[in-house]
């Protein structure tokens, strides 16, 4: 049971499964607004298909993923993350998920680290939130 509290915990889920270009525009917001430095890479594959009957070239993305580092600036903290990809399409994310220390319990994690993926998941939400 522990275990899966701490995955609750350190993973923050999507409303909706974004692309990559989309994700990326969710860690800006949450650069801006938490205020911090949000650091990544990116990776996706790209399959291009020429077909013979209409001579055109055509593109699709399959799994993409990206990590980083998140850093909070008005706060002593920071953590890494990587991210998860839809479970139906791979060319999109639906989570992200900080990392965590082998054998450890959530408890056992720094408090500032915790607040941090508590801030993070806020702004995340809060980014899904319509706006009136």
């Amino acid at each position: 049971m522990a275990i899966d509290t701490l995955l609750a915990e350190s993973t923050i889920k999507f409303q909706t499964p974004l692309t990559l270009e989309g994700t990326e525009e969710l860690l800006d917001y949450v650069a801006e607004n938490l205020p911090g430095n949000v650091s990544t890479n990116s990776n996706y594959y790209t399959q291009r298909h020429h077909y013979t009957d209409d001579g055109k070239l055509t593109r699709s993305r399959g799994t993409v993923s990206i990590g980083g580092m998140i850093t909070n600036l008005n706060k002593p903290s920071f953590d890494s993350f990587s991210s998860i990809h839809d479970s139906e399409d791979t060319s999109k994310i639906s989570a992200i998920r900080f990392q965590t220390i082998p054998g450890y319990e959530l408890d056992e994690h720094r408090s500032e680290v915790r607040e941090l993926w508590s801030d993070v998941r806020t702004l995340i939400n809060n980014y899904f939130t319509p706006r009136t």
